[in-house]
């Protein structure tokens, strides 16, 4: 998708929807009720998937350094990786938390 831009298709109810702005790409795919989502901001590639409203799978990748997130079943696991630094965060089964933090030179988030 090149240009700028916004478009928006709306097929049988269930709502297919691109957005395409200055050439970067935002995406939105929304399949029968059910949710699959993928956004593409700045060629950086953000994801998320949603499947059956139940299961969540979110990926975020920002400037190459990589932020990801795993949502499952509604119980939550949770990853973020920033700058190549570290932050975890990890909550299974709703049953509690676990963080590992990882920090080196500068541990600030932006």
């Amino acid at each position: 998708m090149k240009g700028k831009g916004i478009t928006t298709l709306n097929t049988k109810g269930r709502g297919i929807t691109t957005l395409n702005t200055k050439g970067r790409g935002i995406t939105t795919l929304n399949t029968k009720g059910r949710g699959i989502t993928t956004l593409n901001f700045k060629g950086r590639g953000v994801n998320t998937l949603n499947k059956k409203w139940k299961e969540v799978f979110t990926t975020l990748n920002t400037k190459g350094r990589g932020i990801t997130t795993l949502n499952s079943k509604g119980r939550g696991i949770t990853t973020l990786n920033t700058k190549g630094r570290g932050i975890t965060t990890l909550n299974t089964k709703g049953r509690g938390d676990e963080t590992s933090l990882n920090t080196k030179e500068n541990h600030r988030l932006k």
